[in-house]
This record gives structure tokens, sequence and C-alpha cells, in this order.
């Protein structure tokens, strides 16, 4: 017979095998940074509070929407540098990961 290393012991509460943890991936956006913080935190703690494993938030990389546009419609006087306008729009975004056994499901919403 071959060698057979002693199983971990398993956390309390978490008796349950393995195939039965569902995981989950949520990814919030938004504009403003303080209420995206907000609603991860709170999402985060109710998460911990039923016990769940969590794993973040991740703050992913900030996308940058840039958008080019001519002042004026007629542009025949003035050099084309102080014609156009230079706008943006920055998205914020975090991601973490939710570790919950299948009955637990419906408790996150």
């Amino acid at each position: 017979m071959a060698y057979q290393p002693p199983m971990k012991q398993a956390k309390p509460g978490l008796e349950d095998t393995q195939e039965d943890l569902h995981k989950i991936r949520i990814t919030l956006s938004s504009k403003n940074v303080k209420n995206l913080e907000k609603v991860c935190a709170d999402l985060v703690r109710g998460a911990r509070d039923k016990r769940l494993r969590v794993k973040g938030p991740v703050r992913m990389p900030t996308k940058v929407l840039k958008i080019t546009t001519r002042k004026s419609p007629c542009g025949e006087e003035y050099s084309s540098s102080r014609l156009l306008k230079l706008s943006a729009l920055r998205i914020h975004s975090n991601a973490f990961l939710l570790g919950a056994f299948w009955r637990f499901n419906n408790l996150l919403l």
C-alpha cells in the first residue's frame, strides 16, 4: 500500500465537502470611489457576518474614457489646439470572491 498523508482538520462549521463550495465572483463599477468603497464594505461585512469565506476587495485598474470634441462648428479664425475640448470619464472597479455553500447562496441577496 502507498503512503497517504493524514487529512487536515476542517474548520468548525465548514465540515461539508469541498465539492459543495460555490465560488462567487462579484465585480462592482462606479464613477464615484467613495460610494463604491461603501457598498463593497457593506457587502463584505454582511458575508463575514454569515461566516462566508471572503477574498477581497481587489481594486481593478481605473478605466479612463476620453472624448475629444470641437468647441465650435466653424474654426477658421482660431488654431486647432484651442478648438478641441477633451472630456474624460473615470470608471473605478472592485472585485471580490466569496466562497459559499449552496445553502447560503440565497442569503447574499
